[in-house]
């Protein structure tokens, strides 16, 4: 705990998509409804609990994203004591060092995910947690009710929990009956439907609009979602290799004890990969993943596997000394990547959204990525959102995420005649970095209408571009 809490500081940058969230519960508590912008009902956030919760700092005139920071760091030091306790056997038996303790504090994924203003760690400790509980109850001979209140507010947090918590419950062992499965599915399945009953109510959909804004070219995605694995294998190797490597030790009794964690592990891999991982930096959709794959570092210390005392001492050291030494050069390659992109990403996202604020900018913005100039400006700015998450039109176009382009794409842009257009440029705004960009910028509507009025990094290679209409052309 004391190791996470040095590490953290250096790991404070809030991610764009929190002030999503952040922008929703505003609207929320000033009246306006659960909405992005005023009066489109579009469910553009995949965490609806972390979304209310944010609420409630808003609301009682608290920064938000401090608030959700403490809920995160909170969440984690949870999800530590779970992993220890975690490590200890049913016959009360553990070994001298629980390794998946530290292999998570020092784990730059889960570190960033804490400090990024998201859902993911809570997530990853309520989901763990609830696992933890139900396979206590289970051997205890328990109603699993810690099991049965995770899981709902896992289900009520993200839209894959539902599958998770399936595949936990129904790959668990057949000891303690069809109680103790029936409960904890019955306790998800009630909070899955409370919340659709919500959303249909409220949204008219079964599925949230960003659903549709990242499905689609399947094969594509998959290409994009096993590189997403692969480099979190290179970048973040210890973790990985001690717990698979623990496996061929494990006993077999063991394996079938926790088949669950297996089952869910390989969900969760096979999860990411259709949908094709994520833009952000240190693999956050790969955090839930954590705690069930390092929980079998654990095994490699068992006593059993050593006839005495001082081998199980001796190779604990050496093993430590390995792991530390390793660890401590991806954790400064972890720190030196999340600074760079720190930077980089204040003097693009961050430096727009100052922009907008300085000059008090009132009217419509066309722009992809809506978090943080969204939040900055939302008591002046609508947002027309450029990939889709807010916007079901772009949504519903063909394609997948950051590809939904053509014609249809370009007349809801443009046609909606924004005061305000935000691309990335390359190598300066004339040549558009993705290809929503080009689409607008090769325009001749665009060309006609439009004008740069600032940019960000001048003198570097990759900047943000914003873009006004004439004012000829109001």
């Amino acid at each position: 705990m004391l190791l996470t809490l040095a590490l953290l500081p250096h790991q404070s940058h809030p991610a764009d998509d929190a002030f999503i969230s952040f922008r929703y519960a505003w609207n929320l508590v000033t009246g306006r409804g659960l909405v992005y912008n005023a009066g489109e009902r579009v469910e553009g956030y995949s965490n609806p609990l972390w979304t209310l919760l944010s609420a409630v700092p808003i609301r009682l005139g608290v920064d938000p994203y401090e608030w959700m920071r403490a809920v995160a760091v909170v969440s984690l030091l949870g999800l530590l004591t779970a992993l220890f306790f975690a490590a200890t056997r049913p016959d009360g038996s553990r070994p001298p060092l629980v390794m998946s303790t530290w292999l998570l504090a020092s784990s730059i994924p889960i570190l960033s995910a804490t400090e990024s203003g998201l859902e993911t760690t809570f997530f990853a400790a309520v989901l763990f947690g609830g696992a933890l509980g139900h396979e206590r109850a289970r051997e205890a001979g328990k109603f699993p009710l810690l099991a049965c209140v995770l899981y709902s507010l896992a289900v009520l947090t993200r839209p894959e929990a539902p599958a998770l918590v399936a595949v936990l419950v129904l790959a668990s062992p057949p000891e303690g009956g069809w109680r103790h499965r029936l409960a904890p599915l019955a306790a998800a399945a009630l909070a899955f439907a409370l919340l659709e009953a919500t959303r249909v109510a409220y949204y008219r959909e079964l599925l949230p609009n960003t659903f549709q804004a990242k499905v689609g070219e399947h094969s594509v995605q998959i290409k994009q979602g096993l590189r997403y694995v692969a480099d979190y294998l290179l970048e973040s190797p210890l973790g990985p290799a001690l717990a698979l490597s623990a496996l061929l030790v494990s006993p077999r009794s063991v394996l079938l004890r926790r088949r669950q964690f297996l089952a869910v592990s390989a969900f969760i891999i096979a999860y990411v990969v259709f949908v094709g991982g994520d833009w952000m930096p240190h693999f956050r959709f790969l955090v839930v993943l954590e705690p069930f794959l390092l929980v079998w570092a654990d095994e490699w210390l068992r006593p059993e596997h050593f006839g005495s005392t001082k081998r199980r001492v001796a190779f604990a050291a050496l093993l430590s000394l390995l792991a530390v030494g390793t660890r401590i050069r991806e954790c400064r390659a972890g720190l030196f990547r999340m600074a760079e992109f720190e930077h980089g990403w204040d003097m693009s996202g961050g430096r727009v959204a100052r922009w907008f604020r300085d000059q008090r900018a009132t009217g419509v913005v066309a722009i992809g990525d809506i978090g943080v100039v969204g939040w900055e400006n939302r008591d002046r700015l609508r947002v027309l959102d450029m990939n889709g998450l807010v916007d079901k039109t772009i949504a519903a176009i063909p394609g997948r995420h950051l590809r939904k382009i053509g014609p249809i794409y370009r007349d809801r842009i443009l046609g909606s005649r924004p005061d305000y257009i935000v691309f990335s440029g390359d190598h300066g705004c004339e040549e558009p970095k993705e290809e929503t960009g080009a689409e607008i910028y090769f325009d001749s509507r665009f060309q006609a209408e439009y004008q740069l009025v600032t940019r960000t990094n001048e003198n570097a290679r990759f900047g943000w571009c914003v873009f006004a209409r004439h004012p000829s052309n109001e």
